[in-house]
């Protein structure tokens, strides 16, 4: 009886480990197709509904009904009219009987005639785009060339038809996870007007229209830029002082001395021999400063020797918000101290151009 009852347990767990399975709208047939995001989006933001707790129906061909009401959703949200149309085969009982009245009253949608809507009919990819071209502001009578190769066009434009790979003619009928698809590839399109008869693009997208808001993109940190992963000998930043120095008991070699923002630690860059036979080598001194160091910019350095504290410069990258030729204070690197010969050490040689 003890094992009977452990057997039992052991199935109650594992159905209801089943069910965290589920999407979390409780749809089991939407997990895997390939409009899941875009059925998963519209429902959180309550334009679409399923069949059932556990059923979209995301294969089903959309009726105009259902367009109906994920149009009249996205627009208008429940603010629905009533008592508008004289429909025969639209009855106050059915459930899209408010979104028919909003839509006839708003202009998105008319019947097949005076008396009939045909709610139950499919609707094709051309239909289904021009109702979002007209949510989004495009009123299709309005549009030059002839319908649908106008929408069409504006649609393929706008990215309408993204991740929607079985669309082949616009007049073949389209599915309710292609019609989410389509209408989600809207959501970010922005919302156009009509002036003076001209098209122009508002500053708000469709999503933001229907009442929503963007979670906040913070700025990304100007001074600490992520560092790639780097070995032990080897040192990424930003510059925040840099300055040339030369040493040897004749000033003959020439270096920079760098701190960066994020490190407090000063390196010294590997030095170029820039006097030799006790003659200035201009050579040598623009290949040792050929990097123009600069605060603000991002520099690589790379240990020369494991015993050593020198680095050599292995990449630059300028940043057009500093000079590549100033100091911490904006002011001029100091040239080298090199010895003309004399004895004396003289700071600003005439010959060396900066």
């Amino acid at each position: 009886m003890k094992k009977f009852i452990a057997i039992i347990m052991a199935v109650i767990m594992i159905m209801s480990f089943a069910t965290i399975a589920f999407a979390a709208n409780g749809f089991t047939d939407v997990s895997k197709s390939r409009y899941e995001t875009a059925i998963n989006e519209l429902y959180d933001l309550d334009l679409v509904n399923g069949y059932s707790a556990t059923k979209f129906g995301t294969n089903y061909t959309l009726t105009r009904a259902e367009a109906c009401a994920i149009i009249v959703r996205a627009l208008y949200g429940e603010k629905t009219v009533h008592d508008v149309i004289n429909f025969t085969d639209v009855s106050y009982r059915d459930w899209f009987y408010d979104y028919v009245n909003t839509a006839v009253f708003y202009d998105i949608m008319h019947g097949h005639n005076a008396t009939t809507f045909a709610p139950n009919d499919e609707i094709t990819y051309d239909q289904m785009v021009t109702l979002i071209l007209n949510a989004l502001g495009y009123n299709a009578p309005q549009l030059t060339g002839e319908w649908p190769v106008n929408v069409e066009r504006i649609a393929a434009r706008l990215g309408l038809y993204t991740n929607i790979y079985s669309y082949v003619d616009g007049s073949d009928p389209i599915t309710r996870g292609e019609a989410c698809q389509m209408l989600y590839n809207a959501l970010d399109c922005y919302v156009v007007e009509y002036v003076r008869g001209r098209i122009v693009e508002t500053d708000y997208t469709l999503y933001e229209a229907m009442g929503f808001s963007y979670e906040p993109i913070p700025d990304p940190d100007p001074v600490k830029p992520v560092n790639p992963p780097v070995a032990d000998n080897q040192v990424f930043g930003i510059v925040k002082f840099v300055e040339t120095y030369t040493y040897g008991e004749n000033h003959e070699y020439i270096g920079y001395e760098i701190e960066f923002y994020d490190n407090t630690t000063e390196y010294k860059t590997a030095s170029t021999k820039i006097i030799a036979d006790g003659k200035l080598n201009e050579n040598k001194l623009t290949e040792a400063t050929e990097a123009n160091l600069g605060r603000g910019d991002y520099v690589w350095l790379e240990k020369t020797y494991s015993n050593s504290d020198v680095y050599k410069i292995v990449a630059v990258i300028h940043f057009s918000a500093f000079q590549p030729d100033v100091g911490p204070d904006d002011s001029p690197v100091y040239p080298p101290v090199v010895d003309d010969g004399t004895g004396e050490n003289i700071t600003n040689p005439p010959i060396i151009a900066w």
